[in-house]
């Protein structure tokens, strides 16, 4: 079902395609650690704490797996206030884009996704809210212009900037030498 106005819109869809189990977020946020761009709890991304590009992991509080059952002050909670973005932000909780934020990618939020954005800001790619506690999505915007703009090609890799398949994490390989 969805609603719309010239002002905001409201729109709830299912995506299986971009589900991620409990082993892809285990995975995520192994890879974020060793990245160096794994936080936990509230985060807010500003100008002054900008989101770093690439794989972004923001999990719960205590860094357990979310469930229907983890207590809402557990929940992560990321807060983007303008600036630009590019990569996968993966949120164990809601996630909330504010003022001219562009972000090329995907947002991926275990529970609620919420845009109130003005232009020129937007977002292409992807956003997923699984709605894990019975959040919701939510879009409105200022100014001309789309608020989100579906982009395959960015969603899938982060416009560049997340792996499409495995990688060795860089010096932890080593070959013998041929005898």
């Amino acid at each position: 079902m969805a609603g719309f106005s010239k002002e905001s819109s409201t729109v709830r869809l299912t995506a299986t395609a971009w589900s991620f189990e409990a082993a892809d977020l285990l995975a995520l946020k192994r890879l974020a650690r060793a990245r160096g761009t794994y936080y936990q709890g509230a985060v807010v991304f500003d100008s002054s704490h900008p989101a770093p590009d690439g794989l972004v992991f923001v999990d719960t509080s205590t860094g357990e797996p979310v469930t229907g059952s983890t207590p809402a002050d557990q929940m992560a909670r990321v807060e983007i206030r303008g600036g630009g973005f590019k990569g996968w932000l993966v949120v164990a909780g809601a996630l909330e884009v504010s003022g001219d934020t562009r972000m090329r990618g995907l947002a991926y939020a275990l529970d609620g996704f919420a845009y109130r954005g003005e232009a020129p800001g937007g977002i292409e790619g992807q956003v997923v809210a699984a709605g894990l506690r019975g959040g919701g999505v939510s879009f409105s915007r200022t100014g001309g212009g789309a608020a989100l703009r579906f982009d395959c090609a960015a969603a899938r890799d982060g416009d560049g900037t997340v792996p499409s398949g495995w990688r060795i994490k860089a010096g932890s390989y080593r070959s013998d030498p041929d005898p």
